[in-house]
């Protein structure tokens, strides 16, 4: 019945590897004591490690009902929405971890910026976000694929001005042709392309 006590036999699981034995411990001591943050933040960390979205996001928010200020667990948190579809909601989890990190955690710009690139589809947000977190993180772990990012959305940028260009000259040359043709028919003598004029009947005999 002492939550201390099966926290510690998680803990000696996760240390020998047996991350379900672990589990079912870190459980077990929330169900003694639901507000036991420790068991929490283990069974977070153990999900954020295989991906498992659902609970992240479920650890992620019963942390944060005791511990709303804290920036890495909103973080997380808003890492995990997308993947259960909420994208907007994870933005808002995003400004809740910068209010609280401040530049403290600039992992919240590259999580936003992959959030706005790869789930919304707007790069120039996602670029802006990228690369403050180039900037804030000069010698990045993951430098190679923040870089492709950047390289894509840049590309995405420039596509996107060339075909409002390509789209701007269309609508100009359609204009210029139009004022052309109507000067044309302007010009044209009275008759020219309409029906022939009709003579005048011959008299009756």
């Amino acid at each position: 019945a002492d939550p201390g006590l099966a926290f510690v036999m998680g803990q000696v699981a996760a240390r020998q590897g047996d991350e379900a034995a672990a589990a079912v411990q870190f459980r077990k001591t929330l169900s003694l004591r639901e507000d036991f943050l420790p068991a929490r933040h283990a069974l977070l960390d153990a999900a954020t490690k295989k991906g498992a979205w659902g609970g992240v996001a479920e650890h992620a928010a019963a942390i944060l009902k005791a511990d709303p200020d804290n920036a890495r667990v909103h973080l997380a948190h808003g890492v995990a929405l997308p993947h259960l579809g909420k994208p907007d909601e994870a933005l808002e989890a995003f400004a809740r971890a910068q209010k609280h990190g401040g530049e403290r955690l600039p992992e919240v710009r590259l999580a936003r910026g992959v959030l706005y690139a790869r789930v919304k589809g707007e790069c120039e947000p996602a670029l802006a976000e990228l690369k403050a977190y180039q900037r804030a993180v000069p010698v990045m772990p993951d430098a190679a694929q923040v870089t492709k990012l950047v390289r894509d959305c840049e590309q995405v940028l420039e596509e996107n001005r060339k075909a409002v260009e390509a789209a701007r000259q269309m609508q100009a040359d359609a204009q210029r042709q139009a004022a052309e043709k109507a000067a044309r028919e302007q010009k044209a003598p009275a008759g020219e392309g309409g029906a022939a004029p009709t003579s005048a009947p011959p008299p009756p005999r």
